[in-house]
C-alpha cells in the first residue's frame, strides 16, 4: 500500500527497484493518493489498483522557500524569466514581482532548471522495468 505526497524522485526509483528485487511481481495499492515520487513508485510497479477516491499527481520538483511554503520549480522558473521579460521592456521595478522574487535565490533558478531536466528522465527510467 502506498500513500504520499510527495518525495525525492530518485529515492522512490531506487526504493521500488529493490522492492522490485524482493518478490516475482510487484502491486502497489493507493487506497488515497500518491503525488509527484509517489507516482513515479507506481510507475515502476508491475501494476497497480486505485479506488474511485485514489489519486496519482503531476511529478513536479517542489522547492522550500524561506518563509516554509514549497514552490513548484516550474512556477519559480517561469516568475524569473516573465520577471527578466518584463524588466528588459520596462526598467522600473515591478512591487508585484519584486514580492515574488523575496523568496527565490540566486542558486534556486539553476536548481529548479535541473530538476525539471531531471524530471524528465525520471519517468521513462520508472517506466522502463521490464517483469521477469
Amino acid at each position: 500500500m502506498l500513500a504520499m505526497l510527495g518525495g525525492d524522485g530518485e529515492t522512490a526509483l531506487r526504493l521500488v527497484r529493490q522492492a522490485q528485487c524482493r518478490c516475482r511481481e510487484l502491486t502497489v495499492i493507493v487506497p488515497d493518493q500518491a503525488k509527484s515520487a509517489g507516482t513515479l513508485f507506481v510507475l515502476g510497479s508491475d501494476g497497480f489498483h486505485m479506488g474511485p477516491t485514489s489519486d496519482l499527481g503531476p511529478v513536479d520538483p517542489q522547492f522550500l522557500l524561506p518563509n516554509g511554503s514549497l514552490a513548484p520549480a516550474r512556477a519559480i522558473i517561469a516568475v524569473v524569466e516573465e520577471a527578466e521579460h518584463r524588466k528588459q521592456n520596462n526598467p522600473t521595478p515591478n512591487p508585484l514581482h519584486t514580492s515574488l522574487l523575496s523568496d527565490v535565490t540566486a542558486l534556486m533558478v539553476p536548481q529548479a532548471r535541473e530538476a525539471m531536466d531531471r524530471t524528465g528522465d525520471l519517468t521513462p527510467e520508472a517506466l522502463a522495468h521490464v517483469p521477469s
